[in-house]
Order: structure tokens, then sequence, then C-alpha cells
């Protein structure tokens, strides 16, 4: 490990990890802290995205996707639910170690 660094991403997570790689492939020398032992483990909300919205910053490679999400559920503290069906949109969920393997 290096005394001195470019940039330095604190969140291993999919905006950290995306603007680690950046960085990187920019020149920068680049330290991301994490503090859990396993980038994306253990799975969090912050997986799932709108394929759109991704598409607006970064085309995504297919390598990066756990799965594709066409509904979903809301569930309230109270144990009332929501169910979200017919998405005119698909989304994603995102497979956090892979980002910052590519």
């Amino acid at each position: 490990m290096k005394d001195e660094y470019d940039v330095i991403v604190v969140g291993g997570g999919p905006a950290g990890s995306t603007a680690a790689r950046y960085a990187a492939e920019g020149g920068a020398s680049v330290l991301m802290l994490e503090k859990d032992r396993d980038i994306g483990m253990p799975v969090r909300c912050g997986e799932a995205v709108g394929a759109e919205g991704l598409k607006n910053f970064i085309e995504p490679n297919p390598k990066w996707i756990a799965t594709t999400i066409d509904a979903f559920r809301l569930v309230a503290p109270s144990g009332k639910y929501v169910d979200i069906e017919n998405l005119e949109e698909a989304g994603y969920v995102l497979d956090r170690r892979m980002l910052i393997m590519n």
C-alpha cells in the first residue's frame, strides 16, 4: 500500500466502484475503502437500478447483471405491502463485486 493517492473512494458499492474505476482509467492512483470484508456482501438495496437510468451514465456490461427486475414488492414496517408489476422499464440487480473487476 502507498502513502499517497490521487483519489480515495470510501465505499465499494455501485457508485464508489464506478468512481474508482473511472478515476483509475483516467490515470489517477486510487484507493477504494470498504468496511465489509468482501465487496458486495452482504447484499444491500443499492444493487437495484433502473435500466434506462443506468444507461444515462454507462452502458451496462452483462457480466454486472445478477438478474433483471420486471416486478417488485414494497413492504412497510407494519407488514403491509404493495406489489408493483408490469413495469414499463426493466431494472437490474447488479453484482457489486463484478463492477470493480472489469
